[in-house]
């Protein structure tokens, strides 16, 4: 699948140091520490009103692959992965760790 075992147990959310708002479908960020501002495509875009409330990556993939049409579940998941790691490095995201105990 191409998505680490780790991103499992891992919650993804919206950073509240981030302000955001909906352009013509497209979600504009505004770092408001950095002062960066981030214009999210379509599919981004989407994925930035799912983790309103945290989510799982499952969850997100599941979203994403239900709203969107797509030929390579696979590419799609490694793309998605890519995407939210991304959106960390860039404090766009909060990334939690998930209560996996049996």
């Amino acid at each position: 699948m191409g998505v680490v075992v780790d991103e499992i147990k891992k919650l993804f959310m919206q950073s509240d140091k981030v302000a955001s708002r909906i352009i013509d479908g497209n979600a504009v960020l505004v770092d408001t520490e950095g002062g960066y501002v981030n214009v999210l495509n379509d599919v981004g875009s989407a994925i930035w009103d799912f983790i309103q409330t945290p989510r799982s990556f499952e969850e997100i993939a599941d979203m994403t692959l239900s709203s969107f049409e797509y030929e390579g579940v696979d590419d799609v998941r490694s793309d998605i992965d890519a995407f939210l790691k991304e959106m960390e490095e860039c404090h766009l995201i909060v990334v939690q760790s998930k209560d996996v105990s049996c």
